[in-house]
Protein backbone atom coordinates (compact mmCIF):
# COMPACT_ATOMS: atom_id res chain seq x y z
CA UNK A 1 0.00 0.00 0.00
CA UNK A 2 2.73 2.48 1.00
CA UNK A 3 4.69 1.75 -2.20
CA UNK A 4 1.61 2.45 -4.35
CA UNK A 5 0.89 5.73 -2.58
CA UNK A 6 4.54 6.70 -2.93
CA UNK A 7 4.36 6.04 -6.68
CA UNK A 8 1.11 8.01 -7.03
CA UNK A 9 2.49 11.07 -5.24
CA UNK A 10 5.72 10.84 -7.21
CA UNK A 11 3.66 10.94 -10.40
CA UNK A 12 1.65 13.91 -9.15
CA UNK A 13 4.88 15.70 -8.25
CA UNK A 14 5.97 15.35 -11.85
CA UNK A 15 2.73 17.07 -12.95
CA UNK A 16 3.15 20.08 -10.68
CA UNK A 17 2.77 21.18 -7.05
CA UNK A 18 -0.94 21.92 -7.42
CA UNK A 19 -1.76 18.23 -7.84
CA UNK A 20 0.13 17.21 -4.71
CA UNK A 21 -1.74 19.81 -2.66
CA UNK A 22 -5.08 18.75 -4.16
CA UNK A 23 -4.31 15.09 -3.49
CA UNK A 24 -3.47 15.81 0.15
CA UNK A 25 -6.70 17.75 0.70
CA UNK A 26 -8.87 15.19 -1.08
CA UNK A 27 -7.25 12.24 0.71
CA UNK A 28 -7.80 13.83 4.11
CA UNK A 29 -11.38 14.66 3.17
CA UNK A 30 -12.47 11.20 2.02
CA UNK A 31 -10.74 9.28 4.84
CA UNK A 32 -13.53 10.03 7.30
CA UNK A 33 -16.23 9.19 4.76
CA UNK A 34 -14.50 5.94 3.73
CA UNK A 35 -12.60 4.83 6.89
CA UNK A 36 -10.44 2.12 5.25
CA UNK A 37 -8.71 4.84 3.20
CA UNK A 38 -5.11 5.19 4.52
CA UNK A 39 -4.96 8.99 4.83
CA UNK A 40 -2.29 8.86 7.54
CA UNK A 41 0.11 7.14 5.17
CA UNK A 42 -0.87 9.62 2.45
CA UNK A 43 -0.17 12.55 4.80
CA UNK A 44 3.18 11.05 5.74
CA UNK A 45 4.18 10.45 2.15
CA UNK A 46 2.90 13.84 1.06
CA UNK A 47 4.87 15.56 3.81
CA UNK A 48 7.97 13.63 2.75
CA UNK A 49 7.62 14.81 -0.85
CA UNK A 50 6.96 18.37 0.29
CA UNK A 51 10.16 18.35 2.34
CA UNK A 52 12.26 16.80 -0.41
CA UNK A 53 10.86 18.98 -3.22
CA UNK A 54 10.90 22.21 -1.16
CA UNK A 55 7.20 22.97 -1.52
CA UNK A 56 5.20 24.89 1.11
CA UNK A 57 5.00 22.76 4.22
CA UNK A 58 2.57 25.27 5.79
CA UNK A 59 0.15 25.05 2.86
CA UNK A 60 0.37 21.26 2.80
CA UNK A 61 -0.32 21.09 6.52
CA UNK A 62 -3.28 23.47 6.32
CA UNK A 63 -4.81 21.49 3.46
CA UNK A 64 -4.49 18.18 5.31
CA UNK A 65 -6.08 19.61 8.47
CA UNK A 66 -8.86 21.50 6.66
CA UNK A 67 -9.69 18.55 4.40
CA UNK A 68 -10.10 16.18 7.33
CA UNK A 69 -11.99 18.65 9.49
CA UNK A 70 -14.42 19.41 6.64
CA UNK A 71 -15.52 15.80 6.26
CA UNK A 72 -15.68 15.29 10.03
CA UNK A 73 -18.12 18.17 10.30
CA UNK A 74 -20.27 16.63 7.56
CA UNK A 75 -20.49 13.45 9.63
CA UNK A 76 -21.16 15.47 12.78
CA UNK A 77 -24.11 17.29 11.21
CA UNK A 78 -25.36 14.01 9.76
CA UNK A 79 -25.41 12.53 13.25
CA UNK A 80 -26.93 15.63 14.77
CA UNK A 81 -29.81 16.10 12.34
CA UNK A 82 -30.37 12.58 11.02
CA UNK A 83 -28.76 10.05 13.34
CA UNK A 84 -30.74 10.93 16.44
CA UNK A 85 -33.99 10.14 14.60
CA UNK A 86 -32.98 6.48 14.30
CA UNK A 87 -32.78 6.25 18.08
CA UNK A 88 -36.03 8.14 18.59
CA UNK A 89 -37.90 5.64 16.41
CA UNK A 90 -36.75 2.72 18.60
CA UNK A 91 -35.39 0.65 15.70
CA UNK A 92 -33.46 -1.95 17.68
CA UNK A 93 -31.77 -3.00 20.94
CA UNK A 94 -29.12 -0.28 20.60
CA UNK A 95 -31.15 2.20 18.55
CA UNK A 96 -33.70 3.50 21.01
CA UNK A 97 -34.31 6.54 23.16
CA UNK A 98 -32.69 4.93 26.20
CA UNK A 99 -29.35 4.53 24.44
CA UNK A 100 -29.71 7.98 22.92
CA UNK A 101 -29.78 9.43 26.43
CA UNK A 102 -26.78 7.30 27.39
CA UNK A 103 -24.80 8.63 24.43
CA UNK A 104 -25.73 12.20 25.32
CA UNK A 105 -24.72 11.63 28.93
CA UNK A 106 -21.44 10.00 27.89
CA UNK A 107 -20.45 12.86 25.56
CA UNK A 108 -21.52 15.36 28.22
CA UNK A 109 -19.03 13.79 30.65
CA UNK A 110 -16.18 12.78 28.36
CA UNK A 111 -16.81 14.71 25.13
CA UNK A 112 -13.83 17.07 25.29
CA UNK A 113 -11.35 14.27 26.03
CA UNK A 114 -12.77 11.99 23.33
CA UNK A 115 -12.71 14.72 20.68
CA UNK A 116 -9.15 15.71 21.60
CA UNK A 117 -8.03 12.10 21.24
CA UNK A 118 -10.18 11.34 18.18
CA UNK A 119 -7.47 11.71 15.52
CA UNK A 120 -5.19 9.39 17.47
CA UNK A 121 -7.84 6.64 17.50
CA UNK A 122 -7.56 5.13 14.04
CA UNK A 123 -10.50 3.27 12.59
CA UNK A 124 -13.30 4.62 14.76
CA UNK A 125 -12.82 8.33 14.06
CA UNK A 126 -15.91 8.26 11.87
CA UNK A 127 -18.00 6.73 14.67
CA UNK A 128 -16.81 9.42 17.09
CA UNK A 129 -17.79 12.21 14.68
CA UNK A 130 -21.29 10.80 14.14
CA UNK A 131 -21.63 10.01 17.85
CA UNK A 132 -20.76 13.59 18.76
CA UNK A 133 -23.60 14.79 16.55
CA UNK A 134 -26.02 12.24 17.96
CA UNK A 135 -24.85 13.10 21.47
CA UNK A 136 -25.68 16.77 21.02
CA UNK A 137 -22.14 18.17 21.30
CA UNK A 138 -22.23 21.90 20.57
CA UNK A 139 -20.89 22.88 17.14
CA UNK A 140 -18.32 25.29 18.56
CA UNK A 141 -16.96 22.64 20.90
CA UNK A 142 -16.86 20.09 18.07
CA UNK A 143 -14.87 22.39 15.78
CA UNK A 144 -12.49 23.53 18.52
CA UNK A 145 -11.57 20.20 20.09
CA UNK A 146 -11.57 18.21 16.87
CA UNK A 147 -9.53 20.93 15.17
CA UNK A 148 -6.94 20.77 17.94
CA UNK A 149 -6.84 16.99 17.57
CA UNK A 150 -6.27 17.29 13.82
CA UNK A 151 -3.47 19.79 14.34
CA UNK A 152 -1.70 17.71 16.99
CA UNK A 153 -1.96 14.43 15.05
CA UNK A 154 -0.73 15.93 11.80
CA UNK A 155 2.09 17.69 13.63
CA UNK A 156 3.18 14.21 14.71
CA UNK A 157 2.92 12.87 11.15
CA UNK A 158 4.74 15.79 9.52
CA UNK A 159 7.43 15.72 12.21
CA UNK A 160 7.99 11.99 11.71
CA UNK A 161 8.21 12.49 7.94
CA UNK A 162 10.92 15.10 8.49
CA UNK A 163 12.90 13.34 11.22
CA UNK A 164 12.89 9.95 9.45
CA UNK A 165 13.13 11.17 5.87
CA UNK A 166 16.33 9.13 5.42
CA UNK A 167 14.56 5.98 6.65
CA UNK A 168 11.04 6.75 5.53
CA UNK A 169 9.89 3.14 5.09
CA UNK A 170 10.36 2.45 8.80
CA UNK A 171 8.09 5.25 9.96
CA UNK A 172 5.40 4.30 7.42
CA UNK A 173 5.49 0.74 8.74
CA UNK A 174 5.22 2.04 12.32
CA UNK A 175 2.13 4.14 11.50
CA UNK A 176 0.50 1.20 9.71
CA UNK A 177 1.08 -1.09 12.71
CA UNK A 178 -0.07 1.62 15.12
CA UNK A 179 -3.28 2.26 13.16
CA UNK A 180 -4.11 -1.45 12.95
CA UNK A 181 -3.45 -2.02 16.66
CA UNK A 182 -5.53 0.97 17.74
CA UNK A 183 -8.35 -0.05 15.39
CA UNK A 184 -8.56 -3.56 16.84
CA UNK A 185 -8.41 -2.28 20.43
CA UNK A 186 -11.01 0.40 19.70
CA UNK A 187 -13.44 -2.04 18.14
CA UNK A 188 -13.03 -4.42 21.07
CA UNK A 189 -13.70 -1.61 23.55
CA UNK A 190 -16.81 -0.47 21.68
CA UNK A 191 -18.09 -4.04 21.41
CA UNK A 192 -17.39 -4.63 25.10
CA UNK A 193 -19.18 -1.44 26.06
CA UNK A 194 -22.27 -2.39 24.04
CA UNK A 195 -22.32 -5.89 25.55
CA UNK A 196 -21.96 -4.42 29.03
CA UNK A 197 -24.91 -2.08 28.47
CA UNK A 198 -26.98 -4.96 27.12
CA UNK A 199 -26.21 -7.21 30.09
CA UNK A 200 -26.83 -4.38 32.53
CA UNK A 201 -30.22 -3.70 30.95
CA UNK A 202 -31.19 -7.39 31.19
CA UNK A 203 -30.18 -7.52 34.86
CA UNK A 204 -32.30 -4.46 35.63
CA UNK A 205 -35.27 -6.04 33.88
CA UNK A 206 -34.72 -9.28 35.82
CA UNK A 207 -34.80 -7.47 39.14
CA UNK A 208 -37.99 -5.68 38.21
CA UNK A 209 -39.88 -8.87 37.32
Amino acid sequence: MAERIDAEIAYLASQGAFWIYLFLFFSSFIENLFPPYPSDVVALTGAYFIYTTHLSIVLGFVLVVSGGLSSVMILYFLGRYKGAKFFQKNRGPFLNTEYLEKIKSWFSRYGEKVLLASRFIAGIRTVIAIGAGVGGVRTGKMVTYTGISFILWNLVLFSLAYLFRTNFGAVVHFIEVYSTTVLVCGLLLVAGWLVYLRIKKRNVRGKNT
